[in-house]
């Protein structure tokens, strides 16, 4: 995984709806948050060699048990679209029993 030049923007807007408002709204907090630190696109394989697209905020640079170097980000907010859409329908309003 890899810092990138590509624009959260346009990361965020690149996704579905209803995803997309969930993620720009996340996104504002976490910013808020974060205030004053970067905000940068990561990309690359992440766990299981899944190929990802992150937001990273804030930046540190790390040393490994085996001596690499490397830099990381530490928040950050995954478009992960089917699990975002699972979790909005597990936490929708239930619908109004019916009469009858």
């Amino acid at each position: 995984m890899e810092r990138t030049d590509a624009s959260p923007d346009d990361l965020i807007g690149s996704l579905p709806e209803p995803v997309r408002e969930d993620m720009s709204r996340l996104d504002e907090s976490i910013s808020q948050i974060m205030h004053g630190l970067p905000r940068d696109v990561w990309e690359g394989a992440m766990w299981g060699g899944t190929q990802q697209r992150i937001i990273g905020y804030g930046r540190y640079a790390y040393r490994g048990r085996s001596g690499r170097e490397g830099e990381w980000f530490m928040v950050d907010l995954e478009g992960l679209v089917d699990l975002l859409l699972r979790a909005r329908a597990l936490t929708a309003e239930p619908a109004p029993p019916t009469k009858g």
